[in-house]
């Protein structure tokens, strides 16, 4: 079988290996494919693999071989599913990608919005050098850099971790310093 994946850098950036996919037959790799490089690249696959690269009805009726897409991702608005169901291809997503790393992206885009993060990244990054500059003093402890591990303590450590309660895209490692009694926790 000819196996195909049209943009393999979303999913690794060169940190896997695809291994366990060359054993079901032929496997061509690209990083990405500009949408006039698909047909091309995709006209002997019998499976086609995709993240972000669009695959039209067009496109597909210009693939005879292909039986089988895999979406690499949650959805499958990357695909003509109509088009692809009538020419008797078959699609699939992967419903659980990611969940932790896309849920810490949107709280992260939750605060960056409501917050104003990008103007004081802009100040800091103007007032000091991040990398070489202390970035927080907390609890007592010495200065931390983005190069350390920000060591944070008492009052601040217990509100995050509530907030984060039960919530795995934000696992809060913490050395507790209750400042009231001298108690390491």
């Amino acid at each position: 079988m000819n196996i195909v994946v049209l943009d393999g850098y979303t999913l690794n950036p060169g940190d896997l290996n695809w291994q366990k996919l060359e054993v079901f037959g032929n496997l061509q790799i690209y990083d990405r494919t500009p949408a006039d490089q698909v047909i091309s690249r995709a006209k002997s696959a019998e499976a086609v693999f995709t993240n972000k690269t669009v695959l039209s009805a067009d496109t597909l009726k210009s693939l005879p071989n292909i039986k089988y897409i895999g979406v690499l991702a949650t959805g499958y608005d990357v695909i003509d599913t109509k088009a692809a169901s009538s020419l008797g291809i078959t699609v699939t997503n992967v419903p659980g990608y990611g969940p932790d790393s896309v849920a810490q992206m949107v709280f992260s885009h939750i605060l960056h919005f409501t917050n104003n993060v990008a103007d004081d990244t802009q100040y800091l990054v103007f007032q000091f050098n991040l990398w070489t500059e202390p970035v927080a003093i907390v609890g007592g402890f010495a200065p931390a850099t983005l190069d350390d591990i920000l060591v944070m303590s008492g009052y601040i450590v217990g509100k995050m971790k509530n907030m984060t309660k039960n919530h795995l895209c934000y696992r809060v490692w913490s050395i507790a310093w209750n400042i009231g009694n001298g108690d390491t926790k």
